[in-house]
């Protein structure tokens, strides 16, 4: 009798190792290993199909991938990738999917170590999740520069070296493409220093993009999430924000004409009396709270 029955569990054989058993769901394409603290990484043909002989940079795990196929980058525990200039990192092939391992001290990590350093995403259908990402120089003037549609920023950790080394802006849509459909969900963001101005800045003309579920304590001298480009079909929903800042309206704050729904957001500001500035989207029961209240009020204030 012929078996007609699917799984999505599927049978691999590792090179230089045995079958194992995948979901197909979370790899649908091929599977590789970044490991920097490995003694016999390299980056070289042969290397990156086990984490007992990994590749050495993320980058060049980026160069083994098929667009469109769905491969897997894993960063295993102790990886560090040093992003020393502009796209130092590039993430120019389609449907690749960067996932950190570990935790704490040995969560894989990307390091920002000079003021033009960026990441940047050029092809579609990227994912970054579970990352450490760590400004080390003054005044890094944009971490992820993204012109491609359908980003997704998961579950990363974005954090300081030292009290003056900081992210200008964190993640920005380049100004000069649609960059549409990004999504930055789940992700904890420490960027104190006075300094910075944006954790994202949507400078693009692109739509459909979702922030939710973010913890956000920075210092943004102009807007933590927003921007002046004209974006379409935003989601906010769900982030709980802290702005050293007290400039007004610095929490979230969209162009005029930006359409969308900004809902259940909880910010604060040292001195603003206003965390948002949404014109024409529907914001529902946000609430701000800022030096003189004594717990948070709707924003904009019921009429």
């Amino acid at each position: 009798m012929a078996l007609t029955e699917r799984t999505a569990l599927f049978n691999r054989l590792v090179q230089r190792g045995v079958y194992d058993v995948t979901s197909i769901g979370r790899h649908p394409g091929a599977i590789f290993f970044a490991n920097s603290s490995h003694g016999d990484a390299s980056d070289t043909a042969g290397f990156g199909k086990s984490p007992d002989s990994p590749v050495a940079t993320i980058d060049y795990a980026i160069s083994l991938c098929t667009a469109g196929a769905g491969d897997v980058i894993y960063a295993m525990p102790g990886h560090v990738e040093t992003i020393a200039a502009a796209g130092g990192l590039n993430f120019d092939i389609a449907g690749v999917h960067l996932i950190g391992l570990g935790s704490g001290t040995i969560q894989a990590l990307l390091d920002f170590t000079a003021e033009a350093s960026s990441c940047t995403i050029t092809a579609a259908n990227v994912t970054i999740e579970d990352m450490h990402i760590t400004s080390g120089f003054v005044d890094i003037t944009i971490g992820f520069d993204v012109s491609a549609e359908d980003f997704t920023f998961r579950h990363n950790r974005v954090d300081m070296s030292a009290a003056n080394e900081n992210f200008l802006i964190v993640i920005q849509d380049d100004d000069a493409a649609a960059a549409g459909r990004m999504t930055i969900e789940d992700n904890v963001v420490y960027q104190n220093d006075a300094q910075n101005t944006h954790f994202v800045d949507f400078g693009g003309t692109g739509d459909g993009h979702i922030i939710r579920r973010n913890i956000i304590h920075a210092f943004g001298g102009t807007i933590l999430i927003g921007g002046a480009g004209v974006v379409t079909m935003v989601q906010v929903h769900d982030n709980y924000i802290y702005n050293a800042s007290n400039v007004a309206d610095s929490c979230i704050n969209f162009s005029d004409t930006t359409t969308g729904i900004v809902a259940n957001n909880r910010s604060g500001t040292l001195g603003s009396a206003a965390g948002n500035d949404c014109i024409i989207m529907s914001l529902l029961e946000n609430y701000h709270v800022n030096i003189s209240d004594a717990s948070g009020v709707l924003d904009p204030i019921a009429t």
